[in-house]
């Protein structure tokens, strides 16, 4: 009866939060209470003082003072004793999640951050480097051995609250989810390009352009976006491709040769579908090229009275060795282990003359990528 009258009591006094505006509530012994509790402290005041407005004064509560205190945001700080730096002392811990394991963090002033985990009324501490040869993942295979389905999971979690508050909602359910993390890695495609006229050339409105093959090979890095299915997945990789074109047209006969060879720099946003073994995933973004050779050739041949006369055309404004191309592609993974991943992806890149889009433009590059990659 006393727990349910302390929980009706709390409700009741949080209305006043939304009501005239407060900005949180404060614990004691016996009382909950709306207060105008400072926002803009950073996370190692809030771990050791409660700050108040009173009318014009600002008073502060350290955790001897008071038992909780919250945000309207919905954070939260219980006062616990714990062990730091070898000694016990009271401090405000951060609530993450809360549920059959529940989550804490606090940051000292020096800017260490500790986790704790309370399961079955025991506080434990999850240091960042337990000793010499045990880290924090030993730890948290240890408190979570009762539920195998996270342990992909704490092999590759880093030492972050996003991270861990995704890893004890999935221990707390015992769901396997993929745990997002760095990571990096080689890329090999076969590349399909071709020239698409934009607007009228004369020279080379006598080619029916197609797709020619060339080869691309690279790097890839991947870093997840707060620990989201979403990243941001940047590339660097070397792309090379020849090409040539002939028309026969009345008595002349055309020809148009290219070698080209490039850096590309994709930067894009991926986001992966969580399941298990095989993840479906999509790429858009944008992808600067860095020319290293750009050899275009032109010929007009002519068959004349003293034999065939030829004579180079100069298109040399039709390719430009940088360029400025938007990207789009889908794929998937393939689970290997805990740690690594196939990577299969269909992409499409439109590259334009320059490092901006010049609608008068004659010429702009369409390119299909057929890419496999795997993460070291």
């Amino acid at each position: 009866m006393k727990t349910l009258y302390f929980f009706v009591s709390f409700f009741i006094y949080l209305l006043p939060i939304l009501a005239i505006g407060q900005t949180g509530y404060i614990v004691t012994d016996s009382s909950v209470v709306a207060a105008k509790i400072d926002t803009e402290n950073g996370d190692s005041f809030n771990g050791s003082f409660c700050r108040v407005r009173n009318g014009h004064v600002w008073e502060y509560y350290n955790p001897y003072l008071i038992k909780e205190y919250g945000f309207r945001d919905g954070r939260v700080f219980i006062s616990r004793e714990v062990q730091l730096s070898g000694s016990n002392q009271k401090v405000f811990l951060e609530r993450l999640h809360q549920g059959k394991a529940t989550l804490y963090s606090f940051k000292e002033t020096t800017g260490v951050q500790t986790f704790f985990i309370e399961k079955d009324s025991t506080l434990y501490v999850i240091d960042k480097k337990i000793s010499k040869d045990r880290g924090y993942k030993d730890k948290l295979l240890e408190i979570t051995s009762d539920c195998k389905a996270v342990e992909d999971a704490i092999k590759v979690v880093e030492y972050k609250k996003e991270t861990f508050t995704k890893l004890i909602k999935q221990y707390n359910t015992c769901e396997f989810a993929p745990m997002p993390h760095f990571r990096y890695g080689l890329t090999v495609s076969s590349s399909y390009l071709k020239l698409v006229l934009r607007s009228g050339n004369e020279f080379l409105n006598y080619f029916d352009f197609n797709y020619v093959r060339g080869y691309t090979i690279g790097l890839f890095a991947d870093k997840p976006i707060i620990a989201s299915n979403f990243s941001y997945h940047v590339e660097l990789y070397y792309s090379d491709h020849g090409m040539s074109y002939n028309k026969f047209v009345d008595t002349a006969d055309y020809d148009f040769v290219a070698n080209i060879s490039s850096l590309k720099l994709p930067i894009l946003i991926r986001y992966v579908y969580p399941s298990n073994k095989i993840r479906p995933f999509l790429n858009i973004g944008v992808t600067p090229s860095f020319g290293i050779k750009n050899e275009t050739s032109s010929y007009k041949s002519v068959i004349g009275k003293d034999g065939i006369d030829v004579n180079k055309v100069d298109e040399s404004s039709v390719l430009k060795s940088n360029q400025f191309g938007f990207s789009l592609g889908g794929g998937f993974e393939l689970r290997l282990n805990n740690k690594h991943a196939l990577f299969i992806e269909l992409r499409s890149n439109i590259y334009y003359k320059d490092f901006y889009i010049n609608h008068n433009n004659p010429v702009k590059i369409s390119e299909y990528n057929f890419i496999t990659g795997i993460n070291l």
